[in-house]
């Protein structure tokens, strides 16, 4: 990564063990920026949030800007981390 910046706001509860984890809570990026140029990789404007429950369900959205484009992404997972 040749340049990242954003803000990250969290709030989120570490527990379980170190052979299981277990992450609970939401987190958000806004204003994101990420640029790789090996790749020519520039996105902006990225706005995610995440969410994570007990059971290790977490859900994500968000959407983001590549050059003249727009890209949004919406997934889910279910226990499988």
């Amino acid at each position: 990564i040749d340049g990242a910046r954003g803000r990250l706001q969290a709030d989120l509860t570490f527990g379980g063990t170190l052979a299981e984890p277990l992450v609970t809570g939401a987190a958000a990026i806004s204003g994101g920026e990420v640029t790789y140029f090996p790749l020519g990789l520039a996105l902006t404007d990225i706005n995610v949030e995440g969410r994570f429950d007990e059971n290790r369900h977490v859900d994500l959205g968000g959407t983001f800007r590549a050059g003249e484009g727009y890209g949004e992404i919406t997934t889910t997972t279910r226990g499988s981390w």
